[in-house]
């Protein structure tokens, strides 16, 4: 009975030694990069004039996607080479008011996302009914 119960322990210490390897390998993998826009992000910037304001808004969204920019941080993508890239989108044309009288605010919108890209890899975006195809904004780059 004894080596019985001897040769149970040792496959039970076995058993529990390997799930505890496994545990560990995958503890320290990034997650899985999602391949896809987040939920909007507001952005807004003021100023005296309305041009002012725009390039308030244009720094507040580029200040807005380096913040998002970490949610990227080693993420994992399944194919080799391609590494998790941050992205983002922004409201071209902020909805600009001035309020009140000599000042001017304009508000609009990023939408930052992570994707599994190579390094020579980038986004073209297609005109509706033109078919005309351009690259990113250099706001992004």
């Amino acid at each position: 009975m004894a080596p019985t119960r001897r040769l149970l322990l040792i496959i039970g210490i076995v058993m529990l030694a390997a799930a505890g390897i496994m545990a560990n390998s995958k503890a320290y993998a990034g997650h899985k990069c999602p391949n896809r826009y987040f939920k909007k992000v507001p952005a807004e910037g003021v100023g005296d004039s309305e041009a002012n304001a725009t390039t308030a808004y244009q720094d507040d969204c580029k200040k807005k996607a380096d913040k998002a920019k970490d949610d990227c941080k080693d993420c994992e993508c399944e194919e080799t080479g391609e590494t998790c890239t941050f992205k983002y989108t922004y409201k071209t044309k902020p909805n600009c008011k001035e309020n009140p009288p000599g000042a001017w605010k304009c508000k609009g919108w990023i939408r930052p996302g992570c994707f599994c890209m190579d390094k020579d890899e980038d986004f073209l975006t297609i005109s509706p009914g033109s078919g005309a195809m351009t690259s990113e904004s250099p706001m992004q780059k």
